[in-house]
């Protein structure tokens, strides 16, 4: 059963195969010591959301042993792993942030969704400057600025060095270091330090004045 996050409508759904749209393409060749010959197999096919009917791609790969290749559309089925076209890129809301850092933040996550990690770390690295700009401290190399952000109590210290850790990661995309490949459990902690910065700067500060208002309310509904 093929499912994913449809592109268009946004829902978590089944994807219905259309009939006659499947195709297998060889692309290559895989031989490997005592293992015997196998070919490559491209499967593709289109298929249809079952929410808002808008078309989707879904393809996959696999070995094939022997003449004819099996059906696209039941490899894709039954895969583990499908790949998809239109590519939706997954967000995520900052309520409690100031749009222009949260709409950046945001930014950063559907980065990192389609796989272009080298472009989440460099934006999330922006994002923690941002906000520092945000809070007054504008002067200084970002390295000063946190540690000022750490001097005026608007992160905990350890925050401080989660920023400090992704100020490291942002600076090599910044400056063009960026020989090896980044890869995705890198990028996915690079995500968390800038969420966690985030938090600690706007997001648990709302959360505390929040409740103290709804206490107020209670104390003055009641009377005491």
């Amino acid at each position: 059963m093929a499912h994913r996050k449809c592109w268009n409508c946004k829902v978590s759904s089944h994807q219905t195969p259309v009939q006659g749209s499947g195709s297998s393409i060889t692309i290559g060749v895989s031989e490997s010591g005592w293992q015997p010959r196998a070919e490559r197999i491209l499967h593709q096919a289109a298929f249809e959301c079952d929410e808002c009917l808008h078309y989707s791609i879904g393809f996959t790969e696999s070995l094939h042993y022997g003449a004819a290749p099996p059906r696209s559309i039941n490899e894709i089925e039954e895969a583990s792993q499908v790949s998809w076209l239109p590519l939706q890129a997954a967000g995520k809301d900052f309520p409690d942030v100031p749009e222009h850092i949260g709409a950046a933040a945001d930014e950063v996550h559907r980065c990192f969704s389609v796989g272009a990690y080298r472009a989440a770390g460099a934006l999330a690295r922006a994002v923690v400057e941002a906000a520092a700009k945000d809070k007054g401290i504008k002067k200084g190399v970002l390295e000063a600025k946190i540690d000022k952000m750490l001097e005026e109590k608007l992160v905990a210290p350890h925050v401080a060095e989660v920023a400090h850790e992704l100020r490291h990661f942002g600076n090599d995309m910044a400056h063009g270091d960026f020989i090896d490949p980044v890869a995705e459990d890198d990028a996915e902690e690079v995500l968390s330090l800038m969420d966690e910065v985030l938090d600690n700067v706007y997001q648990s500060p709302a959360r505390v004045r929040s409740r103290a208002e709804r206490r107020a309310e209670r104390k003055a509904d009641t009377g005491s």
